[in-house]
Parts: structure tokens; C-alpha cells; sequence
């Protein structure tokens, strides 16, 4: 066998075991062999997991580098990444050790059987039963990886569990109709026995913010760390100045926008106006995201912006247990194994004042370019076709920067091109610029959690919910607020630099063909894929 073929053994046999030892995360991806499995949470399967990494990492440092093709090549440095990353989380951010959202474990674990219609449902439930059986097992190991609880997420874990128990209600009222009575009795006996290992959850993080401490950052030699091993090509510090100036040149854009659109306004005037013009109810605001998930997805085609797969994405209310975390709107990720590539599209519906002003027909239109199409769904399902040895890795300047680009590449190319669009577009950017100083501030501990919330509301115009909402958020996803913005800025420079190497003979949509298919992988990769492709 050649370099590539072992790399494909390697890979496929590693691939399995992975999927074999996380079950719920497997069930998110489509492979379906494990769905009436629930994690193993013990210390020693995760001390396991953590040799099966370093062993795999001793197995593909024996193939020969230099007897592997320019893709396999490629293949390979992305594999590696992937190990190399999933080491750094477990033994240097340690996450499990200071984390104990149980709820959002679950969670994860029950909604795709609930909403992906892959099997008749009577499996379906069938397997959400099995995991509801295993839930008392599964907290008993989790209390015991949960050493060092952070005070803010366990706060947070708190508002996560609470929301579990209806979903858990939600599975067994809409089931009862559709299965037969023998599993809806065991469906309302494990759902019973679930809730209250649930309950008794709640009681134990109430007990652990006793003793939780506030340090979540990751400091700064670990975030240099995390920036390499992503193969990001700049230092925190240069990602720095980029935000600020990025930040100080979308501000005075919207300056101009602002006198464009009504000469003497305020910024702050106009910003108010366009979130005054929203959906009238909830359902609404669901009914109108459809409506511009299909008009995105029907622009995409049309005008050949990029090669449109199959795959069936929903618009869902956000469950309850992910609503802490999300304040406006976020993809799950869809089952990229299965024939129908299914994704949820899930839009926040919370209970404050501004909750529909979030929802706002300005910036309803950008959201489902990012989320649906040609951002995240498009994307994600896309990275079926790339090569399984890329399937892991989740470079996130790729999947978010691609995202982001979509956002302003449709509008400069006609997609609801509008004055108060651009608006909305500018806001976005000023968000993401912000993004990067809060994300590198506060993961290299020079910014305090107060101090990020007071700069998006006064630098993306915020209010206070939603704010805090996002920063709880960036304090557990360390180098990942800074994506959007540095991904979108490392993808325009492949594509300038590739519209100067091809001339008239650069194709735009088979550089964004490249982008999809090619998984998320870092952008670096993406010149040299798209100069393969047209070979």
C-alpha cells in the first residue's frame, strides 16, 4: 500500500472507534449504529480516549510523508490537526474538569432523534428510551470528571437543565400517538427516571457554586498554543490590531451609511428604527425566516453563486436547554451520514421586552445567508464529499469566515441589496470586530466578564440580555469569537490572491465550490484545493 491507502486505513479504522466511543455526538453526524447508546462520562474511559489519541498519533507517524500524493498530503496535516486538538482540549483546557453542564449533555443527546425523521419513528424513540434509561448512570461518572466548576457556567448549567425536562415531555406527548402503547409506557417510565436524575442535578450545581471559582480564562501561552494548533498564520497580538482596525474602519462606514439613509440621524436613531420594524408574534418571526431560508436558496441558484446540495433544513423555536446560550439563532449541525442531510435552524424565542426586536426584517435576510444558505447548512453538508480524514476537524476561520463572507459576497452581488441591509451588514461587522478584541481580552485574561458585555453594548449597540448571553458564551469557546471576522478576512485574501494568479480565468464559483466541499479545514488548504480542481 501506498502512503495514502494507510492513511485511509488509519483514518477509517480511528473514525470508527471515535463514533463507537462517543454515541450521541455519532448520532449528530448521521451514523446511526450507536442511537440507543449514551456516552461513557467515567475518568478512566476518558484516560482511554486520551491513549487511543496518542496511539493514533504514533501509527500515522509511521507512514512515510514523502510517499503520500498533494491531496493526501493535505489529508494528512488535517488528521493530524484534529488529534492534535482534541488532545490539547482534553488535557490542557480540561473543559470536562470545569464545565458541568449535564443538561446540554443530554440535550445534545435526545433532539436529533426527536426532530430528524431519518427512521420510522417508533426506532427512533425506541433508542431515545434506551438513553433516557441511561441517564442516572451517565450523571454519577459525569459528577465525578466535574473537580474544578467554573462559577459562571455553572450558573449557567443551572438555566441548561431546567429546560430539559420539557423537551423530555415534549418526546413523550407527540410520541404517544405514533408508537405503540408497550414503548409509550417505557417511554413515560424512563422519561420519569430521567427528570428526576435532572432534578437531583440541579440540587448538586446548586451545591457546587458553593465552592465554583471565576477562573475560565485560558491565559495567554495556552491561547498562542490553541492559535498554532489550528494552524491560524498570525499571533494573537497581530489578530489584535486587526480587529481594532477593523473596528475603527466599519464604524466610520456606518457613519456614512447613517447619513446616506437619513441625513441628520443618529446612528443610534437609525439602529432603533430598523428594530422597530419586526414580525408581530413569534410564529411570525419563524415564518418569515422560511421564507428567506427559501428565497436565499433560490438566489444561490439562480445566480450561480455556488453548487446547491440536498439536504433538508428546518426552522425550529430553540429548545429550551440551549436557550442560555444562544440569543438569536444558530444551526445544529446536520448528519452528514445520512442520505437525507438533515439540519435544524433554530431561532430563539425568549421572554423580555426585545426579544422580537432581536427579530428585526433588516437582519432577518443576513441570518439565513450565514445559518442556511450559502453559509453554515450549505457548508456543513458539503463536507460529505470531502475525504473522511477531514470529517473531524472543525477549523472554525473556515466555518465561520465562510459564514461571515457569504453575508456581504451575496449582498455586493445583488442579494437584498438595500441601504438598510447594509446597515444591518455594518452592524455585523462592527459585532465581529468587537468579537476579536473581546475574544483575545478575554481569553488571555486582560478583560473582565462585565468589561465585554459594557463594549458590545455600547459597540454593537446590544442590550444588556443579549450581551451577556454572548459573553457567557465566549468565555467557554476560547479562539472561537475571533473566527468570523479573521475568517472572513483570510478567505478574501485566497480569493484576491487567486483572482490575481488566474486573471480573467478565476472562477468565483468554483472557488466557493471549493470552499464547500473541501470540509473544515484551515483556509491556508483552500488555494491549493482549488488549483487542484482544475487541473
Amino acid at each position: 500500500m501506498n502512503s495514502d491507502e494507510k492513511l485511509d486505513d488509519l483514518v477509517k479504522k480511528s473514525i470508527d472507534e471515535f463514533l463507537s466511543r462517543n454515541p450521541a455526538f455519532a448520532t449528530q453526524l448521521g451514523a446511526h449504529e450507536y442511537d440507543d447508546k449514551l456516552d461513557d462520562m467515567s475518568p478512566e474511559f476518558l484516560e482511554e480516549m486520551i491513549q487511543l489519541l496518542k496511539d493514533t498519533q504514533e501509527e500515522l507517524d509511521k507512514i512515510e510523508k514523502s510517499g503520500h500524493s498533494e491531496i493526501g498530503l493535505i489529508d494528512r496535516e488535517v488528521f493530524r490537526s484534529s488529534i492534535d486538538l482534541f488532545l490539547f482540549q482534553l488535557e490542557e483546557m480540561v473543559d470536562q474538569e470545569k464545565n458541568p453542564d449535564f443538561g446540554g449533555f443530554v440535550g445534545g443527546a435526545l433532539f436529533p432523534l426527536f426532530m430528524r425523521d431519518f427512521a420510522p419513528i417508533e426506532e427512533r424513540m425506541r433508542c431515545i428510551a434506551s438513553r433516557l434509561e441511561q441517564v442516572p448512570r451517565a450523571f454519577e461518572q459525569f459528577k465525578s470528571l466535574v473537580t474544578h466548576p467554573v462559577k459562571l457556567w455553572t450558573q449557567l448549567a443551572i438555566q441548561s437543565v431546567q429546560g430539559i425536562p420539557g423537551l423530555i415531555q415534549l418526546i413523550i406527548s407527540v410520541s404517544e400517538a405514533q408508537v405503540s402503547k408497550e414503548l409509550h409506557e417505557r417511554l413515560k417510565k424512563a422519561g420519569a427516571v430521567a427528570t428526576k436524575t435532572l432534578e437531583e442535578t440541579k440540587v448538586w450545581l446548586e451545591e457546587l457554586l458553593l465552592t465554583a471559582h471565576d477562573e475560565w480564562a485560558l491565559g495567554p501561552e495556552r491561547f498562542e498554543q490553541l492559535l498554532q494548533l489550528r494552524k491560524i498564520p498570525l499571533k494573537s497580538s497581530e489578530i489584535l490590531e486587526l480587529g481594532e482596525s477593523y473596528l475603527r474602519k466599519f464604524k466610520q462606514e456606518l457613519a456614512e451609511l447613517t447619513e446616506i439613509i437619513s441625513p441628520g440621524s443618529s446612528t443610534e436613531q437609525i439602529r432603533e428604527q430598523l428594530q422597530d420594524n419586526h414580525p408581530s408574534t413569534f410564529d411570525e418571526v419563524l415564518e418569515t425566516y422560511r421564507q428567506w431560508v427559501a428565497k436565499a436558496q433560490r438566489w444561490v441558484i439562480d445566480n450561480d453563486f455556488a453548487t446547491v446540495l440536498d439536504g433538508e433544513l428546518r426552522v425550529v423555536e430553540t429548545p429550551g436547554y440551549l436557550k442560555p446560550l444562544i440569543p438569536t439563532a444558530a444551526l445544529i449541525l446536520p448528519s452528514i451520514f445520512d442520505e437525507t442531510k438533515f439540519g435544524e435552524y433554530i431561532v430563539t424565542n425568549l421572554d423580555d421586552e426585545e426579544n422580537l426586536r432581536r427579530h428585526y426584517m433588516a437582519g432577518i435576510p443576513r441570518t439565513c445567508v450565514h445559518e442556511a444558505y450559502p453559509g453554515h447548512f450549505l457548508q456543513n453538508i458539503g463536507k460529505a464529499n470531502a475525504p473522511l480524514s477531514r470529517l473531524l476537524h472543525s477549523e472554525l476561520t473556515l466555518v465561520e469566515g465562510w459564514a461571515f463572507y457569504c453575508e456581504q459576497a451575496t449582498i455586493d452581488l445583488g442579494f437584498n441589496d438595500t441601504s438598510e441591509a447594509r446597515f444591518s451588514q455594518t452592524l455585523a461587522l462592527i459585532w465581529r470586530a468587537a468579537r476579536i478584541i473581546i475574544d483575545i481580552k478575554l481569553s488571555r485574561g486582560e478583560m473582565t466578564f462585565d468589561e465585554a458585555v459594557q463594549m458590545l453594548m455600547a459597540e454593537a449597540g446590544m442590550d444588556e440580555n443579549r450581551a451577556k448571553a454572548e459573553v457567557s458564551r465566549y468565555t467557554m469557546t476560547p479562539g472561537y469569537p475571533l473566527s468570523y471576522l479573521l475568517g472572513r478576512h483570510l478567505i478574501m485574501e485566497a480569493r484576491r490572491n487567486l483572482e490575481e494568479e488566474f486573471g480573467p480565468e478565476f472562477n468565483l464559483k468554483l472557488f466557493h465550490d471549493t470552499i464547500i466541499n473541501a470540509g473544515s479545514i484551515p483556509v491556508s488548504f483552500i488555494p491549493q484545493l482549488y488549483r487542484a480542481s482544475i487541473k
